[in-house]
């Protein structure tokens, strides 16, 4: 992170269910003067997210407001992330919700230094194992305690913890999704408790990657061809080095690299959405 950082919405209230429970959503976004890298697919996201987790959306006259700050205070910074904080509606009935009321949206804008794009990485297998079903799984909630403790245990020189269910299936990463050449097939694993990353999906939909969901075994690891992690802030990494159990396995760079580096710069270019047009369009 570098620069200052914005704040949008109202004050934090100590009754706020996302700062309580985790009861909320959130989207980070990559934004340039010229607006939100794959904005359209995070607040896409974050509609499906409301709707399946029963929070509903404040009107859309504020929002319109909000955006249109956020917007114009993104467009005075080379790079910037964006984070949008949906809360569901705080009451005093502890786990209960006032039903039929809105949740409260927050936002920051915060300048954003472009120091890892396209750098290979190196990853961790966590030894704990995920759940192979969660009530939550698929959407980007705001109970990310998990991940920070995850995090919090890499080792020196480790870019990104790996993360398997415990069907010994592997899942994501704690903040990208990952991506396999597999048997000479582009794949990635199916999500079940994790996150559906707004990445992730644009590369699915995209027909000439042929790119399939597939699940990949931890045991199957040391046959993996070529491999990558992707977010939509940092795009897609090679991955060079996986650390599995006390085994270290070494991977080399895909030629099929250079045309997803190339796709992947492409995209940052030209699927950048204001936030204001966004949400007109959506």
């Amino acid at each position: 992170m570098a620069g200052p950082r914005w704040e949008f919405g109202p004050p934090l209230d100590l009754s706020d269910r996302g700062f309580q429970y985790g009861d909320g959503l959130f989207e980070t976004i990559d934004f340039t003067p010229q607006g939100g890298w794959l904005a359209d697919r995070h607040w896409s996201r974050l509609r499906r997210g409301a709707t399946a987790l029963s929070i509903a959306l404040p009107a859309s006259q504020r929002l319109d407001v909000m955006f249109e700050a956020i917007d114009a205070r993104a467009r005075q910074l080379e790079r910037a992330l964006v984070k949008l904080y949906l809360s569901a509606a705080g009451d005093q009935r502890g786990y209960g919700r006032v039903p039929d009321k809105a949740g409260v949206l927050r936002a920051s804008v915060q300048g954003l230094a472009a120091d890892d794009i396209g750098a290979p990485a190196k990853l961790w297998l966590a030894p704990e194992r995920v759940a192979a079903t969660a009530l939550a799984g698929g959407h980007k909630h705001l109970n990310r305690l998990d991940q920070v403790l995850r995090s919090s245990r890499l080792d020196n020189g480790y870019d990104e913890v790996l993360v398997a269910t415990d069907a010994e299936v592997v899942e994501e990463g704690c903040r990208s999704n990952v991506f396999f050449q597999y048997e000479g097939q582009f794949c990635t694993p199916p999500i079940v408790a994790g996150v559906c990353g707004v990445l992730r999906e644009r590369l699915l939909q995209c027909d000439w990657m042929q790119l399939q969901e597939r699940p990949v075994a931890v045991s199957d690891l040391a046959k993996v061809e070529a491999a990558w992690i992707g977010n939509s802030v940092f795009g897609l990494r090679p991955v060079v080095q996986i650390q599995v159990h006390d085994q270290n396995l070494e991977l080399k760079l895909s030629p099929r690299n250079d045309a997803l580096q190339a796709f992947i710069s492409r995209s940052r270019s030209s699927e950048r959405t204001p936030l204001t047009q966004v949400l007109r369009h959506g």
